[in-house]
């Protein structure tokens, strides 16, 4: 992956902004208006077919508590 850009919702039904590139990633929290029916996305870039089953699993390793980790 070279890059990935995306919006989350977190547990504590807040979002947060999440872009990255190489092995720099930023996450920040965002007060923006969102329609109920909004889902979390994420892109991700890369030269390729990306492997989904990899990046499934280490989506479901992160941590639910962002606010940790920044």
């Amino acid at each position: 992956v070279y890059r990935l850009k995306g919006l989350v919702e977190t547990s504590d039904e807040g979002w947060c902004a999440i872009q990255g590139v190489g092995e720099v990633f930023e996450v920040v929290e965002v007060s923006i208006p969102v329609d109920p029916q909004t889902q979390s996305k994420i892109l991700f870039v890369g030269t390729g077919p990306l492997d989904r089953d990899a990046l499934q699993t280490g989506l479901d390793g992160c941590d639910e508590d962002v606010e940790d980790d920044v």
